[in-house]
């Protein structure tokens, strides 16, 4: 390939697919550069593949790491884009039990051992904050069905609204599912419990007792 040319090789190694990565050929030393535009739009098509996972999951009662049966609302407070409650609930959660152990075959997190913890709340609060999806402003990188993706998160939000409305009232409620969130313990006992989350509107599970 001669000084200045552009090669295109494909991408799966054997012209597969037809999409191809770009190397330009530096004129002063012979050196090869990536097009990094077409490495970071792929990079960024991943991206927003992810994000429209994200978003079209919780109207399916997403698997989260920290779940809150509740047993009695003791008190609701509504903000914009949270909600507050105050109550008893079984609680399960995820918690990291070792170091990174590839030889590992259980549940793991990021490489790491964990294990379920079950746990009961005689009087807690629980702070749910409207989960935030990265925007996509660039339409060309937004994966197929992006709006609607977005559409089904706030009526996962007007859902956890109506639910948290409902154990206000005493109705039964479904789980609410948080993801990665802060966890108080004190006296051994979880006294809060705050983070992104999801709250469903009906019960239709339990945590397994131990």
């Amino acid at each position: 390939m001669a000084l200045g040319q552009v090669a295109s090789i494909p991408r799966d190694g054997n012209g597969g697919n037809g999409k191809e990565v770009h190397i330009a050929v530096d004129g002063e030393n012979g050196g090869a550069t990536f097009r990094t535009d077409i490495i970071m739009k792929s990079y960024l098509s991943l991206i927003a593949a992810l994000v429209l996972l994200a978003v079209a999951v919780p109207l399916g009662q997403a698997v989260s790491d920290t779940d809150v049966y509740l047993i009695k609302a003791e008190k609701v407070t509504f903000e914009k884009e949270k909600v507050t409650i105050i109550g008893s609930a079984k609680i399960k959660m995820v918690v990291i039990k070792d170091d990174h152990d590839p030889g590992y075959k259980g549940h793991q997190i990021w490489g790491r051992p964990c294990a379920w913890v079950h746990a009961k709340a005689d009087k807690a609060t629980f702070v749910i904050h409207k989960p935030k999806p990265p925007v996509i402003k660039n339409e060309k990188l937004r994966p197929k069905n992006y709006e609607k993706g977005l559409k089904n998160l706030e009526k996962a939000w007007q859902m956890t609204v109506q639910a948290a409305k409902d154990a206000e009232a005493g109705k039964p409620v479904g789980r609410i599912g948080y993801y990665s969130p802060s966890v108080t313990i004190r006296g051994n006992v979880v006294t809060a419990i705050d983070g992104n989350a999801y709250m469903y509107a009906k019960r239709t599970d339990r945590p397994a007792e131990e």
